[in-house]
């Protein structure tokens, strides 16, 4: 205050005293006087003189109406009169963005960041320059916005971009490694059909000059993972030419399936060997060997031969270099601290580690024999491998991400026990709210829930006396169940279910999103064949979580809905809005469908609000707060 004082005082007697009138300006800011603060700012950008300090006090300005609330379309168009005085800025594109951002107002947001970051970091500037704001924050604001409008392959560009970066802060990294995951979905699907031609004929025949990398696979009786793996590789790795051999394992392909593969990927050199790695070692004649194992799919467009030999380079002691952070087999919204990896031009983001790799893998084969020496029929080679290299002194290292996952074709299931640990208990939790709400709406007697996990909800209606069944797929591992075997029925949900019976209610509660877009019609057609009363919760896009291929808006499901004759009922939603005991997305997202007959029986009114609706909790999760 005693500045402010001391700067009115100057004022008085020197009007003219620009500095006086900026410095006067930014006093009142400081003090979160916001009135006072536009008023000097719009009497110091009156003045004119120095362009950098003109600009400041135009963007003040805005920033300050905004704190006073003032309509936005004054906001803006203050921010407006900002840019256009000094185009070379872009600040002031970048706080529309992010308002439009938090109107919901997507399109226009996008259209704002994106012409923000057209914007070069002004380095001949001198004033209050933020760095953050050019070097990320623009491509987050512009990476977001994308997300919410369908621009998925754009908005994980941008965020792996943002990621690849030093000066990110740790809080935001986390943030933005959740929100790259949730547009993976549509990047596997996109990478995993087939290639152009170009494509295939990228990579070198067997013999080729360029022989220094080998990539090698395992082909399990499945074909169509061995396409998924082959596809997604060859789509996303964007320096592929530099594979001198394409080698295939068969392990189990049928006659007709192999002459198939051979046929639609004719580089391929295809061999009946075993498929334990030190075999599959005695046929690799390269230093630089890439093992793809069985059943991967990536989805992440990157240089991989280029970044895993250059760490292989950078670091003599390394044999191995993981493509996936951790080892992981799945997404897992994670990227490594910055504290914690290293860098090279070519190598990127990488990090030492101290296991080896059971995943997607390059091998130095040199430092690798030199690390084991193991027996090529070795059973458990990897823990051999492991245990010789650190007793030579040998290390292993990883990329900074994850870029590909276990597919289907794998021995690896996405919904591993340890993924039914992690929801078990906010699933029970949000059951022990929720059932009786439900059980006073609707009074069922029998209860299917389809797609119920190791029975978290069935237990709860089980507990209130309905007869009631759980129904899923043969992964659920039945050592977790909490309701007894014969409660559960073994089922896939891509497929036509038919129980031979009607229950007096069906639920199906955040499992739409984990099957494919084409089995959405079947799903929705095997529930209306079991029951008059739906309560039916699934993932908006955007949502994230671990298997989601499918986020829709509950719109969507409506429309679906609405060919068998039922209507949503928003019954629940603002009971449960604030209520913290239940999970953010069954408040978020659980509607309850009959036919119109059997909702006047009920009494229930007719739905008036917003069927799309985003949970606050979602939105400071995406949006950083």
């Amino acid at each position: 205050m005693r500045d402010r004082d001391l700067l009115l005082a100057e004022v008085e007697r020197n009007p003219a005293d620009a500095r006086s009138v900026f410095y006067l300006a930014q006093s009142y800011y400081d003090l979160g006087d916001f009135a006072n603060a536009r008023t000097w700012y719009a009497r110091r950008a009156e003045m004119g003189g120095w362009e950098e300090e003109t600009y400041y006090a135009l963007w003040r300005v805005a920033v300050s109406m905004g704190e006073l609330n003032e309509p936005w379309p004054d906001v803006r168009d203050a921010y407006l009169r900002a840019w256009e005085f000094r185009p070379t800025r872009a600040e002031s594109l970048f706080a529309i963005a992010a308002r439009y951002r938090t109107d919901g107002c997507y399109q226009l947001g996008y259209e704002f960041a994106k012409r923000a970051a057209e914007i070069p970091f002004p380095d001949q500037d001198m004033l209050f320059v933020r760095a953050d704001i050019y070097n990320w924050r623009i491509a987050d604001e512009q990476a977001v916005c994308a997300s919410w409008i369908g621009k998925h392959a754009e908005a994980f560009s941008l965020w792996r971009r943002v990621l690849a970066r030093s000066d990110l802060p740790e809080n935001e990294r986390q943030r933005i490694a959740e929100n790259c995951d949730i547009c993976a979905p549509t990047m596997i699907e996109a990478a995993s059909t087939y290639p152009d031609p170009p494509l295939l004929a990228s990579p070198p025949r067997p013999g080729h000059p360029n022989a220094g990398v080998v990539v090698s696979l395992i082909a399990g009786p499945d074909l169509a993972a061995t396409e998924q793996t082959l596809n997604s590789f060859l789509r996303c790795c964007s320096d592929v030419s530099r594979v001198g051999r394409f080698l295939v394992v068969d392990a189990g392909l049928s006659g007709p399936d192999r002459e198939t593969l051979c046929q639609r990927y004719e580089f391929l050199d295809v061999v009946r060997i075993g498929a334990q790695l030190g075999q599959i070692r005695a046929q690799i004649d390269a230093r630089f060997w890439l093992h793809l194992g069985r059943g991967w799919r990536f989805f992440a467009p990157e240089s991989l031969i280029t970044r895993l030999t250059a760490v292989l380079e950078a670091e003599p002691q390394v044999y191995q270099v993981g493509i996936n952070l951790a080892d992981a087999v799945k997404l897992t919204g994670a990227s490594a601290p910055e504290q914690a990896v290293r860098r090279t031009p070519d190598a990127g983001r990488y990090l030492l580690t101290e296991e080896v790799a059971h995943g997607p893998a390059m091998f130095d084969t040199a430092r690798l024999d030199r690390a084991s020496g193991v027996d090529g029929t070795d059973p458990d080679l990897i823990a051999e491998l492991g245990r010789r290299a650190r007793a030579a002194g040998m290390r292993t290292a990883s990329l900074d991400e994850v870029l590909c996952i276990a597919g289907d074709g794998s021995e690896t299931t996405l919904y591993t026990p340890a993924f039914y640990d992690g929801q078990a208990a906010g699933s029970s939790a949000s059951a022990t709210v929720m059932v009786p709400m439900l059980a006073e709406l609707t009074r069922p007697s029998s209860v299917l829930d389809v797609g119920c996990g190791v029975g978290g909800w069935v237990a709860t209606w089980l507990d209130s006396g309905a007869d009631a069944i759980g129904v899923d797929g043969e992964y659920v591992p039945r050592t977790q169940l909490c309701i007894p075997a014969d409660r559960f029925i073994d089922h896939d949900l891509t497929t036509p279910l038919d129980l031979d019976r009607r229950f007096d209610l069906v639920t199906c509660l955040e499992v739409a999103e984990h099957l494919p877009p084409e089995a959405a019609q079947t799903l929705v057609d095997s529930l209306c064949r079991h029951g008059d009363v739906i309560v039916f919760s699934a993932a908006i896009p955007g949502q994230g979580g671990t298997g989601h291929v499918n986020e829709r808006w509950p719109s969507f499901w409506a429309a679906l809905f609405a060919t068998h004759g039922y209507r949503p009922y928003d019954l629940l939603r603002s009971r449960l809005w604030w209520d913290t005991r239940c999970e953010w997305w069954y408040r978020q997202n659980v509607l309850v469908y009959a036919t119109d007959d059997v909702a006047h029986g009920h009494g229930w009114p007719a739905m008036t609000g917003p069927l799309d609706m985003v949970h606050p909790e979602l939105f400071a999760l995406r949006c950083g707060g």
